[in-house]
């Protein structure tokens, strides 16, 4: 299962790296990547992936935040959503459905605007959550998500995006085979292996 980008309108605000924090104007490493479309302030979130819910809380620099947690081969996986507008429509010890709504962005906490903070941290199997450890664990999001084909993005962030293309599949339970309509496998550059990648399939198994 690909990882699906927590909003459907994808505004890439601020990046992953190193940057001088909005409201503190101190250089800070940034751990996460910054979600917002002023056409669509408040916009809902949405979870990325199926996973549990391990933490749902509000502090001061965090705000209104949900954490969720899931297991993707040999390796935890940690999501964190920042800066909710309320607190999540969805509890600890919950489970969700990748695209299940978690609530709205908003600017509570500390942050500068309406907009989403998300993290994606690559934990050791069976990792247990600490709030503090992004620097060991934070990866940029960019390298794991990708734009659905139910989604949209700016035209400022389309060029930093992956994206699945013909993500519709079903699964031929007699013949255990995927079944994917020929147009979407004829997503390179020329009918050929050799062709450039334009896309890719996302196998629902």
């Amino acid at each position: 299962m690909y990882v699906k980008f927590p909003v459907n309108a994808v505004g890439i605000t601020s990046e992953f790296g190193m940057r001088t924090h909005p409201i503190t104007k101190v250089g800070r490493y940034h751990y996460g990547l910054d979600l917002g479309w002023i056409k669509y302030p408040g916009e809902p979130v949405y979870a990325t992936h199926d996973a549990t819910v391990i933490e749902e809380s509000y502090n001061s620099s965090m705000g209104n935040h949900i954490v969720l947690k899931y297991t993707k081969g040999n390796n935890t996986i940690i999501n964190i959503y920042m800066h909710l507008k309320a607190r999540s429509l969805v509890k600890k010890g919950k489970k969700v459905i990748q695209g299940q709504k978690l609530g709205y962005m908003g600017e509570t906490g500390l942050a500068d605007g309406v907009h989403l903070h998300f993290e994606y941290w690559v934990c050791p199997k069976n990792y247990k959550y600490k709030s503090g450890e992004a620097s060991k664990y934070a990866k940029n999001p960019l390298n794991y998500c990708y734009l659905f084909d139910d989604q949209t993005v700016t035209k400022n962030s389309s060029s930093k995006v992956n994206r699945v293309v013909g993500t519709p599949t079903t699964k031929n339970k007699t013949k255990n085979q995927i079944e994917v309509l020929k147009e979407n496998l004829n997503c390179r550059t020329s009918p050929s292996l050799k062709g450039t990648i334009l896309g890719y399939i996302n196998q629902v198994v």
